[in-house]
């Protein structure tokens, strides 16, 4: 799912042409007349709150855009922003088997992903929320699979809020009581951790992060009854 990151400095270089747009919709030309676009479902996010990131390359030539891939699939999609620990990456996690793949776009048609995304941040196989505070939440586009992201020298960027300030993070279903309800959602994702499909990222609000555990059910039921002021 996590894909590495790219050399810190070569992000450097990126961040200084950091270009934000005002409704969470970026756009980049890249060589070769292709377009990519860049969208955040939102852009308030509260710690464990999932956000989809739809990243689009359009061909905007008069010509068809073409591309032979070995042992790949088509172009991957990455999202990234730069955290107080590092740069925190997350990739489309297609799954691919050895074949050769001709990828074409006509003029006018194009190519997305949707990346759903917590903005967890994966270090030596532990899953950590993210800190809350104002971050460039930014979008790349690799056309080769040589590592090198086409579409990073003329980056996107969406600026997106984090925030760990809801009133009280054992309302996981967020109807603003802490009940049974919180309890039964903490007990379904028992067990899970983010590679789950049954992992669900509010339940998780208690050390160690990273897996629903007893310490998770057992914070919920500590503040079990409790209702918005």
């Amino acid at each position: 799912m996590f894909k590495k990151s790219l050399p810190t400095i070569v992000y450097t270089v990126l961040l200084i042409c950091v270009l934000t747009l005002a409704f969470n919709v970026e756009r980049a030309m890249a060589e070769d007349n292709l377009l990519l676009e860049m969208q955040a479902s939102k852009t308030l996010i509260t710690i464990g709150e999932e956000v989809n990131i739809t990243l689009i390359v359009t061909n905007v030539g008069n010509t068809i855009f073409s591309r032979t891939y070995y042992w790949a699939p088509a172009p991957r999609f990455d999202a990234y922003y730069f955290a107080p620990s590092g740069i925190v990456s997350y990739g489309d996690g297609t799954v691919f088997i050895p074949v050769v793949v001709e990828f074409t776009l006509e003029p006018g048609e194009n190519i997305t992903r949707t990346l759903r995304w917590d903005l967890y941040q994966h270090i030596d196989e532990e899953y950590y929320p993210p800190v809350p505070g104002n971050y460039n939440l930014c979008g790349s586009c690799d056309l080769t699979h040589d590592g090198i992201f086409d579409l990073l020298f003329n980056p996107i960027f969406v600026t997106v809020t984090i925030v760990g300030d809801w009133w009280n993070l054992a309302d996981v279903n967020f109807d603003f009581e802490v009940d049974i309800y919180d309890v039964v959602l903490a007990v379904n994702a028992y067990g899970s951790t983010p590679l789950d499909p049954d992992w669900n990222p509010h339940c998780d609000i208690a050390e160690p992060y990273g897996v629903i555990n007893i310490y998770d059910i057992v914070m919920i039921c500590s503040h079990y009854g409790e209702t918005y002021p």
